[in-house]
């Protein structure tokens, strides 16, 4: 193999010579040989002229040393002839070996030269710029340019798919097949957040000012009934309603829960706000004629109410009067309670069917002459046809409990 030194020196010449020395050595080797098997005794020439009578003839004799003679010079320039025929061909040989190797060009690895940073960004000697030809760079963008748009296509068609079985205006699942179910409950306003249990409204008589964070509450839930930009209709009973109607929360009719009354926070009177949750597309089932075990109050309501104005989903309200450092006993029912907008939810207002500006009916309650130092525990419940009631605290339905304590 021709190889080339630590120094770059071509070992091929040196190998050339070589095998030249030892051709040259092979053809004086045979040469040798033969001259030294013509002029040994025991050769056959010698034999030959060992063996002849001293009485022949001098000339026959003159004539076979001759001729031996002239055989072995033969042979020998044969030999001669031969082995400087084996040379030329093995110092051709060698020679076209080692040009082909030279082709070759089996080199041993240069040490590779450090870049520098304008090499590494703009080479002028390959021209390539961050490492890449133009031409690789023109590949690399096509092919990410096609990748990305197969990719964002793919997301697209994904997402018209998702689209096309989902509603912006109404839910897929719908009252029984949905997870908050068929069943309205209550909720009542003012009300604190992340309150576990029933909420306790605390009302100080001797320092009304602390009370303001009440009626703050109560300003910002009425904010969105005060607005005015939205067009609301002035529903009444006996009206023809269409689904797109979204029907006016008459707050001017809530007398002492106004606002100018502070909603009776500064009078120890204070006022709460029931209203049914939201169900898309249920539709209440209302009670014409009282039940018996509805409250007696709420029975005489609705036989003094008219037929007509019987579609409503009926409210009541109870509570009991526990001492603040008793655990529940000796409970006095409470009746001093007002219903200053009525006791229903009229049936106008439903369906809900996510009309733009809907808004809840609201019921304002009013609890007036609280006694100091005792707890009022209050349960408001809901009366229709198609709402459960339940009243396990941990698992409430159709209606709502909280407390309410004058310091």
């Amino acid at each position: 193999m021709c190889v080339y030194g630590m120094q770059y020196i071509p070992v091929c010449k040196i190998q050339s010579k070589l095998q030249d020395n030892l051709a040259k050595l092979a053809a004086l080797r045979e040469l040798v040989f033969v001259q030294h098997k013509l002029t040994s005794p025991f050769s056959r020439g010698g034999q030959r002229s060992r063996f002849v009578s001293e009485s022949s003839c001098w000339k026959k004799a003159s004539v076979e040393k001759s001729h031996s003679w002239s055989t072995g010079a033969t042979v020998a320039a044969t030999a001669k002839k031969r082995a400087t025929k084996k040379m030329a061909g093995a110092r051709a040989a060698s020679q076209k070996n080692c040009e082909r190797r030279k082709r070759v060009q089996f080199l041993l690895p240069e040490p590779r030269k450090k870049p520098t940073l304008g090499q590494m960004i703009f080479d002028r000697e390959k021209g390539t710029f961050l490492g890449r030809t133009p031409k690789t760079w023109a590949q690399f963008m096509v092919f990410y340019v096609i990748f990305y748009a197969f990719l964002a296509s793919l997301f697209w068609i994904c997402i018209q798919v998702l689209l096309d079985g989902i509603s912006m205006t109404e839910p897929k699942l719908q009252l029984e097949r949905s997870l908050i179910g068929a069943n309205p409950g209550l909720t009542v306003r003012p009300q604190l957040i992340h309150v576990e249990g029933p909420m306790v409204i605390a009302i100080d008589s001797k320092n009304p000012s602390n009370n303001d964070n009440w009626i703050e509450l109560i300003d910002d839930f009425l904010n969105a009934y005060d607005n005015t930009t939205v067009d609301r209709k002035n529903c009444e009973f006996g009206d023809i309603h269409r689904p797109s109607d979204v029907c006016l929360v008459d707050m001017e009719s809530f007398e002492g829960c106004s606002k100018a009354n502070s909603y009776g926070y500064k009078t120890n009177e204070p006022c709460v706000f029931i209203k049914l949750n939201r169900i898309f597309g249920w539709k209440p089932e209302t009670y014409d004629m009282p039940l018996e075990e509805m409250p007696e109050d709420l029975q005489a309501h609705i036989n003094e109410t008219i037929y007509e104005e019987r579609k409503q989903i009926w409210l009541s309200c109870k509570a009991s009067l526990v001492e603040a450092l008793d655990q529940g006993h000796n409970k006095d029912n409470f009746d001093n309670i007002s219903y200053s907008h009525g006791r229903g939810f009229p049936a106008y207002y439903y369906p809900y069917l996510n009309q733009p500006g809907y808004l809840s009916p609201l019921i304002p309650v009013q609890f007036k002459s609280l006694p100091q130092g005792q707890v009022l525990d209050v349960e408001c419940r809901a009366w229709a046809k198609n709402i459960i009631y339940k009243a396990a605290p941990g698992d409430r339905m159709g209606s709502v409990a909280f407390q309410i304590i004058v310091n």
